[in-house]
Order: C-alpha cells, then structure tokens, then sequence
C-alpha cells in the first residue's frame, strides 16, 4: 500500500527545497518568461502581416 500523506515536517522540506530552487534560479525564470512574451509577440506580428497580407491579396 502506497502512503501519499505527508507529514508536516515533508511538507516544510519540500516547501524549503521549492523556496530554496527559486531563489537560486528566479533569473533564469524571468528569461523564460521573457522568452515566451516575446516569442508570443512576434508570432501575433507575423500572423497579423500574414492575414493583411490575405486581405490584401483578395482584395486584388
């Protein structure tokens, strides 16, 4: 039988290896985030040209 309880003190270990990893590694988190905002604006551009680019088109 499997225990999927925790107790209180695995639940303050884990808690502090959690806090501990992000404090150690938040700048490289905020570059992700970064990351993701800017490669989501760029992917909105190119679909935004693309679709004038089809208007524009059936329009001719």
């Amino acid at each position: 039988m499997n225990r999927t309880a925790l107790t209180l003190s695995e639940i303050k270990s884990l808690n502090a290896q959690s806090w501990a990893e992000f404090r150690a590694h938040w700048p490289m988190h905020v570059l992700y985030l970064l990351c993701d905002i800017g490669g989501g604006f760029v992917f909105g551009v190119a679909l935004a040209l693309a679709a004038v680019v089809a208007v524009l088109d059936a329009a001719v």
